[in-house]
């Protein structure tokens, strides 16, 4: 798990999330084949925690259809949280956005 409990994390409000922004850096995935995709909703913050423990060659954290336009700012810093303070995970991971004309260019 990246955080040893998410509770501290649902007790802050979106914008406060941000002051938890890690500094780590995964490694590239190894993996020159990819047979299995995990689909992640980055509001499930108890899914996410568990990035690094996911057994898929690829994990794709969904904000295109997964996400309402009123949460989309709170799946990004989950995201930005959670993926900044990831260590090591075997798998590659992919941030699916909108369509660039369809709000993905700020996604």
């Amino acid at each position: 798990m990246i955080f040893n409990s998410v509770d501290f994390i649902k007790k802050l409000s979106v914008d406060e999330r941000l002051n938890y922004l890690g500094n780590k850096k995964k490694k590239p995935s190894n993996l020159k084949t990819f047979r299995s995709n995990m689909m992640l909703n980055p509001l499930k913050l108890k899914h996410i925690n568990n990035i690094d423990n996911l057994p898929a060659d690829m994990i794709t954290l969904n904000l295109e259809d997964a996400i309402a336009p009123s949460r989309k700012k709170e799946a990004l810093h989950n995201i930005a949280l959670f993926l900044s303070n990831l260590e090591f995970s075997n798998s590659f991971i992919i941030i699916r956005t909108n369509p660039l004309n369809e709000g993905g260019r700020e996604e």
